[in-house]
């Protein structure tokens, strides 16, 4: 007997709309601008806020739930306050470099909650749900055949062979947790229905979040795959007697996962624990950083110039200091460091709101409405799950967004207790106008912020080339294009510095200049006053390069490249005693010191000569 065909329900006002919205909001996660120097942040943020903006107009008799929508607000409110009042409309304002999530970025994340609610609240049109489904399993695909590409030794995105490849997020644990949450949110409609199209896409998310070498990906994959497929064989033997439908289910989803394991920097990965005594060490220092401001936090953005000054010997030595984390990577202290205990609190009843509205929607909901808000649930989980080691990015955060904008959604006219429904009418279309107007700004702001990363590809080629003049002026095109942006000033010091290392006095005298403007911006970036000094020394101002680096020390006392830079300084400046014992202390505080080790023996060679005269 065939299985009857069930007909789509018939397209509802505003469907076309609603249709492009989602198509936006999943092909945010794919896009990138190829030639830029970093192709992922800007390019998704461009159109996750053209998608939000598109949402907030769909016709629909839900909205967000008004204890969401407050605790919202108070979210957006104090992350505001906080970064101008760290440095007005600086770094912390617009957001760091690379992800770039300063207020504008935050604001679409929370109007994403408001775009969700529209979407799949109570009473939005069924084929929505169905749509969305469809969108992330052929989206779950895509990502999935990129993964088997590049776990087999292929890097279509230039990332380097030893480096987990991490497809059209940049990010290795960044593409698990898209696989993830793609996964858990067709998990249950793909256990219950048995739709060969839910199947396969949750297939390719597992296959995904294994391929990243996540291992907290995976832990939290497992933890949910279970917890459904155990509770469907309960309800399954209960009723028909048989396992059959979720061992074959299960079965696929661990052959998924085994064949995923087969990649060599997977595997490696998995049995190593580098990164989870790397966490701990930087939660410890992140803690000891955060007593020093427990009421208003660092600021944002402002995480990577603070830490230095209170990392420890031990974490230099075990994690490393060349590559500066910019969050605590565990999401609750990453509030705490960017507004202080009142962002925290503010999170936490934005947290405490969805997961109580979200009990009420599936204490109402039933069959199909029902495993959409599970799946929903599964995916916002594993995405807070996964923040716990992680950090939130403009590619991950669309989906966990979405859902959670479905999951606290409430029918408009239930919770509109006004005595004048006109005015209420009135104020929410005024809300809604506003949000969309100012998603569709935050849109056009980051295509023209993201076209920035093309000159700053250009000229890190042609420094690599050696045409330093026109590197400068691509620079400048950069900095015209982001003038708020500082960052463009720290990665232009940066690149020249690389050179000046080698001896170019041309290339020192550029980096010290960059360096300059950076430091303008950010008074207390450790990195670009590494640059600073690095072309100082190589533009021959020994002294100035000394004092530079004397200050770097105060700010960043275990850094090893500080110190580095220190010894060279004292050896430029005819002290190889003092040279030796700097370059001696560079070695301490470093897990990898082939680099410091080489410079050590020659110095050491030199002042043995010394010692011994001719």
């Amino acid at each position: 007997m065939k299985r009857r065909m069930t007909p789509h329900p018939p397209a509802a006002k505003g469907d076309s709309l609603a249709r492009i919205a989602l198509i936006a909001t999943i092909a945010s996660v794919f896009v990138i601008l190829p030639g830029g120097l970093f192709q992922f942040a800007l390019p998704k943020i461009a159109l996750l806020s053209f998608a939000v903006a598109l949402g907030l107009f769909v016709p629909s008799p839900a909205r967000l739930h008004p204890a969401a929508a407050w605790a919202a607000a108070a979210v957006f409110v104090t992350f505001a306050v906080s970064a101008l009042a760290s440095d007005g409309f600086g770094p912390g304002f617009w957001g760091r470099w690379p992800r770039y999530e300063g207020v504008p970025t935050v604001a679409v994340y929370l109007l994403l909650l408001a775009a969700g609610a529209r979407l799949f609240g109570p009473g939005a049109h069924a084929g929505r749900r169905a749509r969305w489904a469809g969108y992330l399993s052929w989206a779950m695909m895509a990502m999935a055949a990129l993964a088997i590409i590049e776990g087999l030794g292929a890097r279509p995105f230039g990332e380097n062979e030893g480096v987990r490849p991490g497809g059209f997020l940049g990010n290795a644990t960044d593409m698990g947790l898209v696989g993830l949450m793609g996964c858990t949110v067709l998990l249950p409609a793909a256990v219950w229905k048995r739709s060969a199209r839910e199947i396969a896409g949750t297939c390719s998310g597992a296959l995904i979040a294994v391929a990243s070498g996540s291992r907290a990906v995976m832990l939290v994959l497992l933890g949910i795959g279970l917890a459904v497929l155990g509770y469907r064989a309960v309800v399954q033997w209960r009723t028909h007697r048989s396992l059959k439908p979720v061992a074959i289910l299960g079965g696929a989803l661990a052959v998924t996962a085994l064949l995923a394991t087969a990649f060599p920097l997977v595997r490696d990965r998995i049995l190593t624990s580098d990164t989870v005594t790397g966490r701990l060490e930087l939660w410890t220092v992140t803690w000891d950083l955060l007593q020093k401001h427990l009421l208003i936090g660092v600021g944002p953005g402002r995480f990577v110039d603070a830490l230095p000054a209170v990392q420890t010997k031990t974490f230099a030595a075990r994690v490393g200091t060349d590559y500066p984390a910019d969050s605590p990577h565990l999401i609750v202290l990453q509030w705490w460091a960017d507004g202080g205990v009142m962002l925290v609190l503010a999170n936490l009843a934005l947290c405490t709101a969805l997961v109580a509205v979200a009990i009420l929607n599936l204490q109402r909901s039933a069959g199909a409405d029902r495993l959409f808000l599970v799946g929903s649930l599964a995916a916002v989980t594993a995405f807070a799950a996964v923040l716990m080691t992680h950090v939130p990015s403009p590619g991950t955060t669309a989906i966990a967004a979405l859902s959670a904008g479905a999951l606290a959604a409430a029918p408009a006219r239930s919770t509109d207790t006004t005595r004048n429904p006109d005015a209420s009418k009135g104020r929410g279309r005024l809300i809604q106008v506003a949000g969309a107007a100012s998603c569709t700004l935050i849109g056009g702001a980051a295509v023209l912020a993201a076209s920035a990363e093309l000159p700053l590809k250009s000229a890190a080629n042609d420094i690599y080339a050696g045409n330093l003049i026109r590197a400068s002026g691509s620079f400048d095109t950069a900095g015209s294009l982001r003038p708020w942006d500082g960052d463009v000033a720290l990665l232009a010091g940066q690149a020249f510095a690389g050179r000046a290392s080698a001896g170019d006095p041309a290339a020192g005298r550029l980096a010290a200049s960059w360096a300059a403007k950076s430091l303008k911006h950010n008074p207390g970036s450790v990195e670009s006053l590494v640059s600073l000094a690095v072309g100082q020394l190589a533009s021959g101002e020994v002294e100035q390069a000394r004092h530079t680096l004397a200050f770097a020390r105060q700010l960043a006392p275990v850094n090893s490249q500080v110190w580095l830079q220190s010894g060279l300084a004292e050896h430029a400046a005819g002290d190889t005693p003092q040279a030796v014992s700097s370059v001696e202390k560079a070695v301490s505080l470093t897990p990898d010191p082939a680099e410091e080790l080489r410079i050590l023996d020659a110095l050491r060679h030199e002042l043995a000569a010394q010692e011994t005269g001719p």
